[in-house]
């Protein structure tokens, strides 16, 4: 596969966060099992270790933002980046607000769902078709949140939709490159290895991947899921949370793997997924305690510390 396609491999809505680079093909079979990736590229003497325990390691967590973090995009694509209520960014727990995210998460599940008319019988898509399936549902629970003026809970389960449908499209686009997808002349930049984004290709060149960044993008969503965890065993009512969790374990495990045998683009492709799944996991526990509107106040925690 040239690197011109892999350029062009910037998530649906350009919402993904980082660039997939199709270095082996991803292909997941069971939306909660381990997936498997290719290695094919020459092992490295000596990797630098990532975690591999449930020990929380010590730096910045977060690093390189994920799609929850980013703010991109906008009505039409999701809505991110107005939608999350507290904090400098609340407020939006609105009915426009509620409508505008469920509008744009609607017309980028249906993107979706034309690449994987375009997918069938070229890959295997069982696990993009369950992904989606189940997108569709929660897109459901979003409108039914937004009819009962649930406005925070609304806008938090449509972006977990967005999400899910989101990485059900990542796999489509590592197994079979993203300019082959209908969905490719419909994203929002022209330019779709937009050089904002941290990992793009630009002007049609692979990157290099170094050992360093991926150390650091592993170590990071490892973070990011020990305190996910931590939060969702707080949280009684976060739906499926747990299992886009295990999911995103499960890619953290693949990841783990590729980074060991030195395959860095596999690494970086399965981390992608993994953090996208993560996101799925973030938007059920915002549903769970999401303010009706703007105006209602969410529970300020004592300082038990």
């Amino acid at each position: 596969m040239n690197w011109k396609i892999v350029a062009g491999a910037i998530s649906l809505g350009a919402l993904m966060g980082l660039a997939l680079l199709a270095g082996g093909i991803l292909l997941p079979t069971a939306s909660a099992g381990a997936p498997t990736t290719q290695l094919a590229q020459t092992a490295q003497a000596n990797p630098t270790a990532v975690p591999t325990t449930t020990t929380p390691q010590p730096g910045v967590p977060g690093g390189p933002a994920g799609p929850h973090e980013r703010g991109f995009g906008g009505p039409g694509f999701g809505g991110r980046g107005f939608e999350h209520g507290g904090g400098p960014m609340g407020g939006f727990e609105t009915a426009d607000g509620a409508s505008r995210v469920i509008s744009g998460t609607t017309n980028m599940i249906s993107l979706v769902k034309g690449d994987l008319t375009y997918a069938t019988g070229k890959m295997d898509t069982g696990t993009v078709q369950d992904w989606l399936n189940k997108a569709d549902g929660l897109l459901k629970a979003a409108q039914t949140a937004s009819a009962n003026n649930e406005y925070g809970k609304a806008i938090a389960t449509a972006n977990a939709a967005g999400s899910l449908a989101r990485a059900a499209d990542m796999l489509m686009q590592q197994a079979l490159g993203a300019d082959k997808l209908p969905s490719y002349n419909q994203r929002p930049f022209p330019g779709k290895d937009h050089p904002g984004f941290p990992g793009a290709p630009g002007n049609g060149t692979a990157p290099t991947l170094t050992q360093a960044q991926l150390s650091r993008e592993l170590s990071d969503l490892y973070n990011e899921i020990i305190m996910k965890a931590a939060l969702l065993k707080s949280t009684s009512n976060a739906g499926d949370a747990n299992t886009y969790l295990t999911t995103a374990q499960n890619y953290y495990k693949t990841a783990y793997t590729a980074y060991q045998a030195g395959n860095y683009n596999d690494a970086h492709a399965a981390a992608s997924v993994g953090r996208t799944l993560l996101g799925v996991t973030n938007d059920l526990l915002r549903a769970a305690t999401a303010p009706n509107s703007a105006d209602a106040p969410v529970l300020v925690p004592a300082p038990n510390f």
